[in-house]
């Protein structure tokens, strides 16, 4: 990135290590590895942030990105069919999910304040059509699906 910015990595995954490794390496005193987060505690992070990052290529639709959502966070992620299904307009998706295209895309949302709080209304917009009975009732009709599908 060319702009400064300070990464908080929240959670713990198979790719610890590795961060680590790296961290060291670059000298890099503006990220910090917090492991996993749980409360509070996770709370606070959501609230301190300005943008949310999903570089995943593994994941679809997670709790986290949802948590986001609903902390009004601009959402940053890989393109990836489910997540653009989900998330439209209220967050950017990487299509070429490499360093450089994150950063490019990161640098923007930095210098655009006006940008981040148009997708921070979208987002939190859309966190709001997300409750335990609609996410119940997806999921249930997903079982109805596959139960008809295998009888």
């Amino acid at each position: 990135m060319r702009e400064r910015a300070c990464v908080d990595i929240v959670g713990d995954g198979e790719e610890r290590a590795a961060l680590e490794a790296l961290l060291g390496q670059y000298h890099l005193q503006q990220v910090v590895l917090h492991g996993k987060q749980t409360g509070s505690e996770l709370l606070a992070f959501y609230r301190s942030a300005d943008i949310f990052v999903l570089p995943s290529l593994k994941e679809g639709v997670s709790l986290a990105m949802l948590e986001a959502l609903a902390a009004g966070l601009p959402v940053v992620a890989s393109d990836r069919p489910e997540i653009r299904q989900f998330l439209g307009e209220c967050g950017l998706l990487i299509e070429n999910p490499t360093a450089s295209a994150y950063a490019q895309v990161l640098d923007l949302l930095v210098r655009d304040q006006e940008r981040r709080k148009h997708l921070s209304t979208l987002a939190v917009r859309k966190a709001r059509t997300y409750s335990w009975q609609s996410m119940l009732a997806a999921i249930d009709h997903v079982y109805e699906e596959l139960v008809h599908e295998y009888q």
